[in-house]
């Protein structure tokens, strides 16, 4: 399977995005750009302050 294909087991669909503060679309593969710099960030600063 796709990993860019998306099960639906019911409920409600899954949009593809997501909603700001402010009301704006942000689509999930920005999020995910986000969640994967905030942890390539954390993760440089635990490795230098480890030495």
């Amino acid at each position: 399977m796709n990993e860019d294909t998306k099960i639906n087991k019911g409920g409600r669909p899954i949009p593809g995005y997501s909603f700001d503060k402010d009301g704006n679309h942000i689509c999930d593969e920005q999020i995910k750009e986000y969640i994967l710099k905030i942890i390539e960030t954390e993760g440089l600063i635990t490795t230098v302050t480890a030495k």
